[in-house]
């Protein structure tokens, strides 16, 4: 590849259009896409406050990597959280689609009016009309709650009807947001939805720290004049073309250990079904199962702008990022917490004994966050223990590997929470441990 002198990006400038043409000169290589996210996750970093792990740097790699409506990703949480702030980064402020209880599918795609011969009433969904772009954003798409065929379409084959034609829509990358039901204005999410989404990520969870940070930042914002939102550098998702390049790069790099790993995952779903904490789950679930896998890649994909440094020549002449890194069950077991949630809940017969472990009655997020907490417990302990644990008494290497990693459980279930246990005023861990002496005894 052309050796680059210089490669900076415009920070006064969108970069979607600067990722593109960077892209074309060097013929899509994919360091230069790891350089472009690498300045996509200074963006979400300088722009959205409080979260300290990465969750959001996760979720723009779904939504960057091409794996379409497998890869969509759900933020949920109260209002003022930083979901719209994403949405907004992500697509650009001209691509928000709202929704609100008065959506039908009509209103959403459009129709063919009845009144009209051929007179197309043209529908709110925004992004898909672009075929550089095939983007949703619905915003608090949670409103519909028990009712979510209005949307479901959009996730259940390449083409939709979108104003009266017919859109190819594979590949497109969909954020929904929402806030937590409330029972009035918000109903719970019909599993149906919930069943579609790659990600179900929680938002504001933030400690007292984060909120300083957040209050600060706002304040920089509104005095340098940005209270109004400019951002010039959205959108941050790139264009579709560059995001199937993404795709392959990934693909290529980060082949899937297929035995391995589905032994992990039924490993998995077996520890969470004889919990007794939560409702059971179905490996016959097989979008749940391929969101894992998309979401793992989307993991390495992160890693991968992580591990290539910041300096833009160094990115270019380090051949290293093109070395092969299998997904492997520890990989799955990182992002179990990100992806479950959707499909995982608490036994709604544990709820006494959860108010008496937590000391009160948990809101949404505490709960949110308690549901990550153990997810990330199971996940790294079945890792620990029925993948590593397997070595063969004369394996040197992988009884290494087994001491060093049981040591290392405690920082390697804090990374694979993706919640925030210091945004809480009760020990999480104390919580469960509580929780599943309390099934133990019942059981025993």
């Amino acid at each position: 590849m052309e050796h680059a002198k210089k490669l900076e990006f415009d920070p006064k400038a969108s970069l979607y259009e600067q990722w593109s043409e960077l892209a074309n000169k060097f013929d899509n290589d994919y360091r230069i896409h790891l350089y472009a996210m690498s300045k996509q996750f200074e963006i979400i970093k300088q722009s959205i406050y409080g979260y300290s792990d990465d969750r959001l740097l996760v979720a723009a790699a779904a939504l960057s990597a091409g794996e379409g409506q497998k890869a969509a990703v759900m933020m949920e949480a109260d209002w003022g959280t930083g979901k719209t702030t994403f949405g907004k980064l992500a697509f650009g402020f001209e691509n928000i689609t709202q929704i609100d209880k008065e959506t039908t599918a009509n209103t959403l795609r459009g129709y063919v009016s009845p009144i009209g011969i051929g007179t197309v009433v043209e529908g709110t969904l925004k992004g898909l009309d672009d075929p550089n772009k095939k983007h949703m954003f619905l915003n608090e798409a949670t409103v519909l709650g028990s009712n979510p065929d209005t949307i479901n379409a959009l996730f259940e084959g390449p083409t939709i009807k979108l104003n009266g034609k017919t859109v190819n829509i594979d590949g497109s990358s969909i954020l929904l947001t929402g806030n937590f039901p409330d029972g009035r204005r918000v109903k719970e999410v019909d599993r149906s939805l919930r069943s579609r989404t790659g990600a179900w990520l929680l938002m504001g969870d933030i400690d007292e720290e984060g909120a300083i940070a957040r209050n600060i930042a706002i304040a920089r914002k509104a005095n340098e004049g940005q209270e109004g939102g400019v951002m010039p550098f959205s959108p941050i998702i790139p264009a579709y073309n560059i995001r199937q390049s993404l795709k392959e790069h990934v693909k290529n790099r980060h082949p899937l250990d297929a035995e391995a790993v589905g032994r992990y995952v039924t490993s998995l779903y077996s520890a969470l079904n004889s919990s007794g904490l939560t409702r059971e789950i179905s490996l016959s679930d097989a979008r749940k199962v391929e969101a894992m896998y998309t979401m793992a890649r989307a993991f390495k994909l992160v890693n991968d702008v992580k591990s290539a440094t910041n300096n833009p020549q160094s990115i270019v002449a380090n051949p290293e990022v093109s070395q092969e890194s299998r997904i492997t069950p520890l990989d799955i077991a990182y992002i179990a917490a990100l992806v479950l949630p959707s499909e995982v809940k608490f036994k709604d017969s544990l709820y006494e004994d959860l108010v008496v472990a937590v000391g009160k009655e948990p809101n949404h997020t505490e709960m949110g966050v308690m549901l990550r907490r153990c997810l990330a417990r199971t996940a790294i302990g079945v890792y620990l223990d029925r993948v590593v644990g397997q070595a063969a008494p004369d394996d040197e290497e992988a009884l290494r590997t087994q001491f060093n990693q049981s040591k290392k459980k405690a920082a390697m279930i804090d990374k694979a929470t993706f919640a925030n246990i210091k945004a809480v005023n009760f020990n999480v861990d104390d919580a469960l441990d509580q929780l599943q002496s309390k099934q133990a005894e019942r059981h025993s």
